[in-house]
């Protein structure tokens, strides 16, 4: 009996010069040969209906069928052995994200194109003046996925309280990025108080610049009390937002023992 893997794959394409083919592995009952049988027929349409290139192969005993897919699309695999239709076939593939192994110029066009996607090998991105809420989404989602970013700069960018709350989110699950800078953004009490929420868990964050957004005590408690907690960050900006001199007052008294910059 020959069964494909399962019947939907989540795949991922690249959006770089470098093709990675997508595989989906067909899985062989009872069926121990270590190379593709000729019995084994295979076609893969592409949601316009067209016929798509693809390699049969070997890997790990199992037989696959790569290809690369353009994304955005639900290709379908339908696999036959011995002129009869394998079970779950037809095989929906799903190409929905882009991966980004370097350029960063890349990313910030799958942001403002509302383009998903993933980083890898990049250790540093900086944008400018381009990046609202919804890039900001994009680009946070990819965070969270992503174990070599370490330096995040979006100084002068739109970035408001729900791209602010993306990122925040971002800090709960990577634990790689040791800086980030939102200078000059429009961050207001909401993106700042789940920032705050953020730090109570985030161990890899060091460096914190978020001046001259447009937020208020309200949120900036949040990051006051997670001072309390996180003793890694030793540079924190705050300066040029709506700050009683109560909460500065906080800040500092939380801010005490350490010998690192402090701006409010």
């Amino acid at each position: 009996m020959i069964n494909i893997k399962s019947s939907k794959i989540k795949t991922i394409t690249p959006y770089c010069s470098v093709e990675c083919p997508v595989q989906v592995q067909i899985e062989t009952f009872n069926y121990k040969k270590k190379y593709v049988d000729t019995k084994l027929s295979i076609s893969i349409l592409s949601p316009l209906k067209d016929y798509v290139p693809f390699e049969l192969g070997c890997e790990n005993g199992k037989t696959v069928v790569s290809f690369v897919p353009s994304v955005g699309g639900i290709f379908n695999l339908h696999a036959h052995y011995n002129n009869l239709s394998i079970a779950n076939s037809p095989h929906s593939i799903i190409v929905d994200s882009y991966r980004v192994c370097k350029g960063t110029d890349i990313i910030l066009d799958c942001c403002v194109k509302r383009k998903p996607f993933l980083i890898e090998d990049i250790k540093q991105i900086e944008f400018k003046a381009e990046l609202d809420d919804e890039g900001a989404k994009l680009l946070a989602g990819a965070i969270e996925r992503n174990t070599t970013l370490q330096h995040l700069s979006l100084i002068g960018n739109f970035i408001g309280d729900e791209g602010g709350k993306a990122l925040a989110n971002s800090l709960l699950i990577n634990s790689t990025l040791e800086s980030m800078d939102l200078d000059r953004n429009h961050i207001g009490d909401i993106g700042v108080k789940y920032i705050g929420i953020a730090l109570h868990t985030n161990t890899s964050l060091n460096y914190l610049d978020i001046c001259n957004n447009s937020f208020t005590d309200e949120g900036a408690k949040f990051i006051s009390s997670s001072l309390l907690i996180n003793t890694q960050i030793n540079y924190l900006n705050l300066s040029n937002n709506r700050l009683s001199p109560q909460l500065k007052t906080t800040i500092q008294h939380n801010w005490k023992n350490r010998s690192t910059t402090l701006f409010l």
